[in-house]
């Protein structure tokens, strides 16, 4: 760019005089070279057409480089730098900008729209408001292709998505009124067929035919309307009334239909019969034809009849005299008329004219003539009113047509539009109206483009109505089937309260409806919603007096002991009160509230007994802890029996709570094994010092004392079969090492071997507990201090004897140390 910049800048030439050369001569100055034509299209950053748009040399090049700059901001920078300097480029560049923000106020518009109409669509798409439902979505249709530029593929894509909804509900809406015309032709058509049957009928009973009945167009009419009636109700069920009303008309003019065939064929028989005066034959075609009453029979049966009943009468019926008119009436209307036309009423004037004219037709003309010189001069006082009040009130009637032309371009609601439009439609009418024809054409096309949208909204509307009303008739229907059903007796009255109101709430759904036509429904269905509302309030009487029995019960439980039969009625209570039925909701509530105070009464007294057993529970834990504790700290060899036992009785008379008596009574037993282990280690210690100083003064010659053994001597030829002294101590030896569980010495192994079996022969266990071994072990030392101890008995028998006895104390006393002698 510095070199782009240095080509189209030249720097200035000096001016001072010191730098200017002596001139030589007058010379021409040289012409300034032109600018590059193409410098702006050359220019490719916004930064080099800035620079050219406020610092180029020509107007045209900054105008032309203003023109390709599209950056808002650098615009803004040329507008600042051109103030004041360039009046056309900085108009341009003024211009540009407002050029740019107007483009960016459109686009925001447009996008506003596009975002309105996507709204629009999707809203519609969903909206269950199916009013004018197409022309709606054809106006959307028509704002989206209006849309000009180009538009977001995200916004097409939604645009086309809820197009298609809603072309496929605008589909289902076209088929449904397509059906609901469909069924709405097939009600005319069961109309009209109920109609021409009932016209029919009304034909033959005003009077017998002068050229008589056709019995082969009543045939072809009958047949005629009973295929219509048939293909009418094909795919729609007729209104029940006019289904009878059409089997009735059907019945009559089919039964005349048969009279008439039968009557035709004994016509001639019964004309012969008259003449002859045959009672007989004529009583018998009377029967046999069995003309139906209510329709004129022919002039023959009605001779016939007369004939069988003996009556003399003329067969031609006789003339009613004409109706008179008072002539009185006449003049009191024309009084009416004249006070009215005093008064300027045209409205009640012409009513009253025209009544007058009805009344003077109907008088004879004698009687008529006095009065219409009367007639014609109120007649002309009439048009005279009415041409004085039509030019009164031309510039009211022109008013009333620019208000109803306004309306007509105005968009509004349907029902609105219609009640602005019957307001100037009845100040029109107030006004008289007017014999100027052009003038009233134009208010009456004003008045009917003003409609046109009500018009399509009222058609809709009445076949929303036909469609609710049919709804209604189909649930008075499925209501009457239901109650002419239900057996009070058996039924489920909750699913009763439900049916009941869900048919009012669908019945309340159901709307808008025709007045007229729902009045016999809404009575039919309130006298239905009776009937069962009777049924469930005697149900909910009962069901009242049952929750008030329940609750006196229940406040009868609160005071109630033992307190495990209250919370067991209450459980119970609270069963039965679910399985009551329906209720007065107020009366409901007051009872349950009663009936929860009653209930939460009996639970806290048993949260409260629940507590104070918790606090027993928790007392006799820390008693049996204290128990243990003591168990644990007291003296073994101080301890009497008697005393454990004590221990025993008072943790067994303690209540302790499920969660921890095992674990407690385990801790417990184990002390309790402590301390009897413990007395039983210090007993065995006792007894062994006791046999090691039986021994001792066995050895040195004394005789023990009685209190160093428990148990008497063993026999001696129970012990042993040897009968020498020192062979009799030597086997007593081995059996103590048998008992004890001690070594004995290899010469003398398979005498203990020898020794084992004999003991295993005399059915004794090879291992025995500790208080059989100290029994044994005590009986066989008395047994050897039975012996002489100077004849044979050597010191390594005594020594044998003490190491087994060690052995034995070591081994059930679990201790490795020597005990102390």
């Amino acid at each position: 760019m510095a070199g782009f910049l240095k080509q189209f800048f030249k720097p200035r030439q000096p001016t001072s005089a010191a730098e200017q050369p002596e001139p030589q001569a007058r010379t021409a100055t040289p012409e300034r070279p032109a600018p590059d034509p193409d410098i702006v299209a050359k220019a490719t950053t916004t930064g080099e057409l800035e620079t050219l748009a406020t610092q180029g040399e020509t107007a045209a090049i900054r105008r032309e480089a203003i023109g390709r700059i599209q950056d808002t901001e650098a615009l803004e920078r040329i507008s600042r730098a051109l103030k004041g300097r360039d009046k056309g480029a900085f108009q341009a560049v003024r211009r540009k900008l407002r050029e740019q923000r107007e483009q960016a106020e459109a686009e925001e518009a447009r996008q506003a729209d596009i975002e309105r109409i996507l709204q629009d669509i999707e809203e519609l798409a969903t909206t269950q408001d199916t009013k004018l439902y197409q022309a709606r979505l054809d106006a959307l249709v028509s704002r989206w292709g209006s849309i000009s530029g180009t538009i977001e593929s995200a916004q097409t894509q939604r645009y086309e998505a809820s197009l298609a909804r809603c072309r496929e509900r605008a589909q289902a809406i076209a088929n449904e009124e397509a059906q609901a015309r469909a069924e709405q032709e097939q009600a005319q058509e069961q109309q009209g067929a109920v109609e021409t049957l009932a016209a029919t009928a009304a034909q033959l009973a005003s009077a017998w035919p002068e050229e008589g009945a056709n019995l082969s167009s009543l045939d072809a009419m009958i047949k005629t309307q009973r295929n219509r009636w048939e293909q009418a109700t094909a795919n729609r069920t007729p209104d029940t009334e006019l289904k009878a009303r059409f089997e009735r008309l059907m019945a009559q003019l089919e039964a005349y239909y048969q009279a008439l065939g039968t009557w035709q064929q004994h016509e001639a028989q019964l004309e012969q019969a008259l003449q002859e005066k045959d009672t007989a034959t004529v009583e018998a075609t009377l029967t046999a034809v069995n003309w139906p009453e209510g329709f004129p029979a022919p002039p023959a049966l009605t001779r016939a009849r007369k004939h069988r009943d003996g009556e003399a009468r003329s067969t031609s019926e006789p003339q009613q005299d004409a109706p008179s008119v008072d002539t009185g009436e006449l003049s009191r209307t024309l009084d009416a008329l004249e006070q009215s036309l005093e008064q300027q009423q045209l409205k009640p004037s012409r009513e009253h004219f025209r009544e007058a004219q009805k009344l003077q037709d109907q008088l004879p003309e004698k009687e008529a003539r006095p009065h219409q010189a009367r007639i014609t001069r109120l007649g002309r006082q009439l048009q005279e009113l009415r041409d004085w009040l039509g030019f009164a009130a031309r510039p009211k009637l022109e008013s009333l047509c620019e208000q109803m032309e306004y309306l007509a371009d105005q968009p509004m609601e349907p029902e609105a539009k219609a009640e602005h439009i019957q307001d100037l439609k009845q100040q029109w009418y107030d006004l008289g109206g007017t014999p100027d024809q052009q003038l009233w054409q134009r208010f009456k096309e004003a008045t009917d483009r003003a409609y046109e949208p009500c018009h399509q909204y009222f058609n809709e509307k009445k076949r929303l109505k036909e469609a609710n009303l049919e709804k209604r008739q189909y649930i008075v229907e499925q209501l009457q089937e239901f109650v002419d059903n239900l057996d009070w007796a058996g039924c489920d009255y909750k699913a009763v309260d439900r049916i009941q109101r869900t048919a009012r709430r669908e019945w309340s759904d159901a709307k808008p409806v025709d007045y007229r036509a729902n009045r016999p429904l809404q009575k039919q269905f309130d006298r239905l919603i009776k009937t069962l509302n009777a049924g469930l309030e005697q149900e909910r009487e009962r069901n009242d007096a049952l929750k008030r029995d329940v609750v006196e019960r229940a406040e009868a439980l609160v005071e109630h002991e033992p307190l495990r039969e209250a919370t067991d009625g209450a459980k119970a209570l609270q069963k039965e009160w679910e399985a009551i039925g329906i209720t007065h909701q107020q009366e409901d509530r007051r009872l349950w509230k009663a009936f929860r105070s009653a209930c939460d009464r009996i639970f806290a007294r048993l949260s409260e007994e629940r507590e104070a057993r918790d606090e027993a529970f928790n007392a006799a834990a820390d008693e049996a802890e204290k128990l243990i504790r003591q168990l644990q700290d007291v003296d073994p060899t101080e301890t009497a029996p008697g005393e454990l036992e004590q221990f025993r009785k008072a943790f067994r008379a303690l209540e302790l709570p499920r969660d921890r008596a095992n674990a407690l009574a385990d801790r417990f037993n184990k002390a309790m094994d402590g301390v009897q282990e413990q007395q039983m280690s210090a007993l065995r210690a006792q007894r062994y010092q006791q046999w090691l100083a039986a021994l001792d003064q066995h050895q040195s010659g004394e005789a023990p004392g009685p209190e160093s053994f428990r148990h008497p001597p063993m026999p001696l030829e129970q012990a042993t079969q040897e009968t020498d002294t020192a062979s009799q101590a030597r086997a007593l030896c081995i059996r103590v090492e048998i008992v004890s569980g001690a070594a004995t010495p290899p010469e003398d192994q398979a005498q203990r071997m020898a020794l084992q079996v004999s003991r295993l022969n005399e059915g004794m266990k090879s291992e025995q507990s500790l208080e059989s071994q100290e029994d044994e072990l005590d009986s066989l030392l008395a047994t050897w201090c039975e012996l002489d101890a100077a004849d044979g008995l050597t010191p390594e028998h005594y020594q044998r004897l003490r190491e087994a006895l060690k052995h034995w104390f070591l081994r059930s006393s679990g201790d490795e140390a020597s005990p102390q002698e």
